[in-house]
């Protein structure tokens, strides 16, 4: 009998002593990534050569708090690549301090529309990468 006791004192202590039981799911926004912001603005192309493939580049998070869901959505040949892994068009988990770019195909020189879309989602946050075969607007580098 006293041994059950002195089991139950145990888990008792060890429940109050601070140690998180069902700690929150870090693959969802939840309120800590709640001010996730991030952009391509300044990345997006023109001028590119029709069917060839074009990079955002690496882009910062900014405030995330803890790892968050992360996809994409766009063409069949859009991708995102977190920091120094292999690109990916699937669902994956992003984590706190790490980079992301974002690259696709662009539009066939025949196509209806000349500018190609990829959207990255982050936390339930989005933002699109876009690229251009038509030339840049006269005075800019990138389209808005």
């Amino acid at each position: 009998m006293n041994k059950w006791i002195v089991a139950v004192l145990l888990i008792a202590v060890v429940a109050g002593c601070g140690v998180e039981w069902f700690p929150e799911d870090s693959t969802t926004s939840g309120s800590k990534n709640s001010n996730v912001s991030f952009s391509f603005e300044g990345t997006n192309k023109c001028s590119q050569l029709a069917g060839s493939f074009a990079d955002s580049g690496p882009i910062q998070i900014f405030n995330l708090q803890t790892s968050a869901t992360i996809s994409i959505s766009g063409t069949a040949t859009s991708k995102y690549t977190i920091t120094d892994q292999s690109p990916r068009s699937d669902q994956g988990v992003i984590r706190p301090g790490e980079t992301v770019s974002v690259s696709h195909q662009n539009a066939a020189q025949d196509a209806t529309s000349k500018i190609t879309i990829t959207t990255l989602t982050i936390a339930g946050k989005s933002a699109s990468f876009k690229s251009s075969i038509d030339p840049c607007p006269q005075g800019t580098t990138t389209i808005q």
